[in-house]
């Protein structure tokens, strides 16, 4: 009799984790001839959970905006034909020493920045906007990128900036302001 009730106790505690972490990222609905799909979140783990699911599903990301809540909405797109599976990383942060960080650290493990998403985000109350942006990766990839964060008041050493980076083979990925002027410029690592 105590074995079956720590059996049962057991697989309702299996049960209750199940629910708890796996059950909120299966959320993701799409129909298998679905090749267009809207996300939208406030919370960047929500994102980041519905994108893992929608970059395993053969979706990229077209295009992001941010609205004034700090709502975050995705448009997303896949070959029905040939889908081809992602990974995705988000990187959202106020500081931007820590965004150069992090998206450093992703471009060496071969995530890119997805188009148009690199975003002034809005946040809470307590929380001032946030440096966002979305990396894709395909699942087999061997190729690297080298990211720089260009960031300043004035616009003059933006200007100078740029053509610097642009004669050691950076592009620009995006632009955006926050209380600065901010541009994120990407390289293929050698």
């Amino acid at each position: 009799m105590k074995k079956q009730l720590r059996l049962a106790t057991a697989f309702a505690s299996f049960a209750l984790v199940y629910c708890v972490v796996v059950a909120p990222a299966q959320n993701l609905k799409v129909d298998s001839q679905q090749p267009q799909k809207l996300v939208s979140t406030k919370s960047t783990t929500t994102l980041q959970k519905e994108l893992d699911q929608a970059g395993a599903l053969g979706f990229h990301v077209l295009a992001a905006t941010t609205r004034g809540d700090g709502e975050v909405v995705l448009l997303l797109e896949r070959d029905l034909n040939a889908p081809q599976q992602l990974q995705v990383k988000v990187i959202a942060t106020g500081a931007t020493g820590t965004f150069q960080k992090e998206i450093s650290d992703a471009g060496r493990q071969g995530f890119r920045a997805a188009p148009n998403t690199f975003l002034n985000k809005p946040s809470g109350v307590l929380v001032g906007p946030e440096i966002f942006v979305v990396m894709e990766r395909p699942v087999n990839t061997t190729k690297r990128y080298e990211y720089k964060l260009l960031a300043t008041n004035q616009t003059s050493t933006v200007e100078s900036e740029w053509r610097v980076a642009t004669t050691e083979r950076y592009k620009v990925v995006g632009m955006m302001t926050r209380s600065e002027v901010m541009v994120l410029m990407e390289r293929e690592a050698r």
